[in-house]
């Protein structure tokens, strides 16, 4: 088992979709293009960004118009910790740690859309 952080974003149908952070960075927005695609148009199409070192998770907001939020407040740059509440437009998430089996670890795409 790998363990990788993971976005848990609550879907249009209320039903939580995990989006598994595999590489060093993850960008979020509308965009297709991105490794995290939020189709909400509030979303700005390039959003926020994360990077993971080997000791922290950094959120990065891109000038989105309808901000980045972690536990409600309005941030620019900020260093996440496990179970924060992030906001992105009016899309709810939580940052998770999550255990991948090898066979998930193998089966996960590395560009995601909700």
């Amino acid at each position: 088992m790998k363990e990788y952080p993971c976005l848990v974003i609550l879907g249009s149908e209320g039903e939580p979709v995990r989006h598994v952070i595999k590489g060093r960075e993850a960008t979020i927005g509308r965009e297709p293009t991105n490794d995290i695609c939020i189709r909400d148009p509030l979303v700005s199409k390039h959003h926020a960004r994360i990077i993971i070192s080997n000791h922290s998770v950094t959120l990065f907001d891109l000038g989105s118009a309808n901000k980045t939020r972690v536990n409600g407040q309005v941030v620019i740059q900020a260093t996440l910790r496990y179970g924060d509440e992030l906001t992105f437009a009016r899309v709810k998430c939580s940052l998770v740690l999550t255990a991948v089996s090898q066979a998930e670890d193998a089966a996960v795409p590395e560009r995601l859309t909700l």
